[in-house]
């Protein structure tokens, strides 16, 4: 989620594991080491897009041909698994795949060839317990209430009602500690999702929802800290990514909320440091209008941001290069590099690529691109949905500390 969710350290995992970048170019999946490696080939064909590296960085799920796939990120043949929506289990080489019959789990135990169980009716996406025994999905009923269930993983025991909501849908999006974090989606609508939902706070066993605050439902728009304990995410009403967008910091014990990005701003996409003390993101100034016309231009000024969590000291602006469009930033796992999006325009359309730098705005080195064009909005891939780049369709990083 903007800050990506950080991996689990595996036993016997080597440095290289620990720092995997995936992504899509040229009609292929690509896999390299950060933050120097060499890329290199995985899987070929058109079409791939939303690449998902494994817990222990062994394996890379992704899409194609409507497909769920999963491929080794050393190369070699890689395997379908079935069509419909998936989800790496949080803590190990576990593929989740959302079937019209509940969410049916594949591992490397069978080489992926056949599901080794089946979590009856249950859906995408999921919040995993901290220990990794347990799941949170939503469902809807036929009399339009909303539940959150919890399941055992195991399917040793029945699933059990922890919220419940008449005429409003529940969305699980994290489960740290003892507290289960979740969306309000009023009314089953799309409409109102797209502008936004209210995320609540809960006891994982149920108990009696709180709200945090208002914001986007994007990958990338939250991140949980290193410890669980505080959540960053991009507060904000309406789905112009260009307009009235801050960034918050949200204690989960207390709801005491931290503002770090200026007020005459515009800025999304959170990421941790691994030590939790800085928050990487991506922002411009406060000024456009909605219908005023020149957006593309306008989110050209974005740019990468460095904040101390804390909110005791004020964001340092890392990028300054006009010719492109910073975004996506995220904190490698030795903290010392911060992994970006770029984009350069070209006519109607936008050559994107992925960068490094240091966490102080030097040494920036392009590692990747251009990627392939897996978001287009109307045709044009430079604005997105609103000003929001899907760059998880084209990307993804798995990293721990060290």
């Amino acid at each position: 989620m903007c800050g990506m969710a950080g991996a689990v350290r595996l036993a016997g995992e080597d440095r290289a594991r620990r720092e995997s970048l995936a992504y899509t170019a040229g009609n292929a999946l690509w896999a390299m080491d950060l933050p120097d490696g060499k890329a290199r080939r995985v899987a070929s064909g058109a079409g791939i897009s939303t690449p998902r590296i494994s817990p222990s960085g062994n394996w890379i799920a992704y899409r194609q041909g409507g497909a769920a796939w999963v491929v080794s990120r050393a190369g070699g043949q890689p395997k379908r698994i079935g069509e419909g929506a998936t989800q790496w289990h949080s803590q190990r080489d576990e593929v989740l795949l959302e079937t019209g019959r509940g969410v049916a789990i594949f591992s490397p135990a069978n080489s992926w060839g056949s599901a080794t169980r089946t979590i009856p009716e249950a859906s995408l996406p999921v919040a995993i317990s901290p220990d990794g025994g347990e799941l949170v999905y939503g469902k809807r009923t036929p009399a339009g209430q909303g539940l959150l269930y919890r399941a055992d993983i195991a399917a040793a025991h029945p699933a059990k009602v922890v919220q419940a909501r008449n005429g409003d849908g529940l969305i699980p999006y994290a489960w740290t500690g003892d507290t289960l974090l979740f969306w309000l989606d009023g009314s089953f609508s799309s409409s109102l999702m797209a502008d936004g939902l209210d995320l609540f706070r809960a006891p994982a066993s149920g108990g009696t929802p709180q709200s945090l605050d208002k914001g986007l439902l994007h990958q990338d728009f939250l991140s949980l800290s290193p410890d669980g304990i505080r959540l960053a995410m991009t507060a904000g009403e309406g789905r112009e990514s260009w307009r009235r967008k801050r960034i918050v910091t949200i204690d989960l014990s207390t709801r005491a909320e931290e503002y770090l990005s200026a007020e005459d701003a515009v800025a999304i996409c959170p990421s941790w440091s691994p030590d939790g003390s800085r928050i990487v993101y991506t922002a411009l100034p406060e000024g456009l209008e909605a219908g005023s016309g020149p957006e593309r231009l306008f989110l050209g000024q974005r740019r990468i941001w460095l904040a101390d969590s804390s909110g005791k000291s004020p964001p340092v602006r890392l990028t300054r290069d006009e010719r492109y469009r910073d975004e996506e930033p995220l904190f490698l796992a030795d903290g010392r590099h911060i992994l970006f999006g770029r984009i350069e325009r070209a006519g109607q359309n936008a050559v994107k690529s992925l960068w490094l730098m240091d966490d102080r705005g030097g040494g920036l080195t392009q590692i990747a691109g251009p990627l392939q064009a897996n978001d287009t909005f109307e045709g044009e891939s430079w604005f997105g949905y609103y000003g929001t780049i899907d760059w998880r369709a084209e990307m993804d990083y798995r990293g721990s500390a060290s």
